[in-house]
């Protein structure tokens, strides 16, 4: 069994609701991240701030009592395999203290950091969770 926090853009947040089921289902323990960020449209500079800040320690948090990272990386934007700026920062977290990073989906090469990303050496899963060893 592993400790797993999920990550991922928060409009995959059905997704991670479904994904940390089978986890479970698998065997695992799983965490989410804060499910009830904002919408930041008419909020000061420093709402976004101390709102964003907040939830990015919570997560960041969650992910040091944990094994290792899953990734959720849908189709967004045009992109396959979608990995947002939030996401990227979790995984570079993960990279640093030589969590395993598992990734779902393929990843996309237009992604911006897909470099980088190849980088951190995630696992691929291939689209099953049950790839999770």
């Amino acid at each position: 069994m592993m400790k797993i926090a999920i990550c991922g853009s928060m409009s995959f947040s059905k997704e991670m609701y479904e994904a940390e089921q089978m986890l479970t289902e698998l065997g695992h323990q799983a965490f989410l991240p804060d499910m009830s960020e904002a919408n930041y449209a008419g909020m000061t500079l420093e709402q976004i701030q101390k709102l964003k800040d907040g939830y990015m320690w919570h997560h960041i948090h969650t992910m040091e009592n944990s094994d290792a990272i899953l990734v959720l990386n849908y189709p967004k934007k045009g992109i396959q395999g979608y990995i947002g700026a939030n996401t990227f920062l979790e995984m570079a977290v993960a990279w640093y203290r030589k969590m395993p990073i598992f990734i779902l989906n393929n990843i996309d090469a237009t992604l911006s950091t897909f470099e980088e990303v190849l980088g951190m050496k995630p696992i691929l899963l291939y689209g099953k969770l049950e790839n999770i060893k």
